[in-house]
């Protein structure tokens, strides 16, 4: 399923406040677009209004991403996701859903400290088993329905352009030794360290291969 940027926007504001402020929650058109245009935890700022917001969110309840509450007694009608009822996720999943909508394209560990925000994700392996679980869904599914799998592109919520893509490779090598250090550190890490890096770097190499895997599905075929 294709998103639009403010499709995007809008989706991730109403996860967002669904997990953290509950007691004001669903949203007006009104709060949501003060979400969707406020400057913390947003890529990039944007300044929607309202026009643009109430036909983004009719676009999003056509696609069953988001449903509406109409008002009684003169109260204002409200809006909230539906992505946890319409894919079957927990709302730990949702919460890193809706850290991609709003942030785009980020690293595992960037990943995992945004969306505890909203929903505490233990470390980078309770990640990797979230963002591989809706692929995993995928394949059992025989039929190919919306319905019964979680597309994988929900959890990369646009293809990453060039320049994007070259920021996120840099920001993954920070964390690998350097090309002439990789044979005298990697064999101690792996076999000296504690059990928490062991696992940390199992999930970080788990992460890499679901990302090439992901990026040679996005090639064009060479036959």
């Amino acid at each position: 399923m294709e998103l639009t940027p403010i499709e995007r926007r809008v989706l991730g504001v109403l996860i967002e406040k669904g997990l953290t402020t509950p007691d004001q929650y669903p949203l007006t058109l009104n709060a949501l677009v003060a979400g969707c245009n406020q400057k913390s935890n947003r890529d990039p700022i944007t300044n929607y209004d309202e026009p643009q917001v109430d036909a983004t969110l009719q676009s999003l309840i056509g696609k069953e991403l988001v449903g509406n509450a109409t008002g009684f007694a003169g109260r204002v009608e409200r809006f909230s996701s539906q992505m946890g009822r319409r894919f079957e996720l927990r709302s730990v999943e949702v919460a890193v859903i809706g850290r991609l909508l709003l942030r785009g394209p980020q690293t595992e560990g960037e990943l995992r400290i945004r969306a505890s925000r909203m929903r505490p994700i233990a470390d980078l392996a309770a990640l990797t088993e979230i963002l591989v679980k809706p692929r995993r869904r995928r394949r059992r599914s025989s039929c190919g329905s919306p319905r019964g799998a979680t597309p994988r592109r929900a959890l990369h919520p646009r293809p990453l352009s060039p320049a994007e893509l070259k920021k996120l490779v840099a920001a993954e090598a920070s964390f690998l030794p350097a090309e002439g250090e990789a044979s005298a550190t990697r064999t101690p890490q792996i076999s000296n360290g504690s059990p928490d890096e062991s696992s940390e770097l199992r999930a970080r190499i788990a992460v890499l291969e679901s990302r090439v895997d992901a990026l040679e599905r996005r090639l064009p075929s060479q036959s």
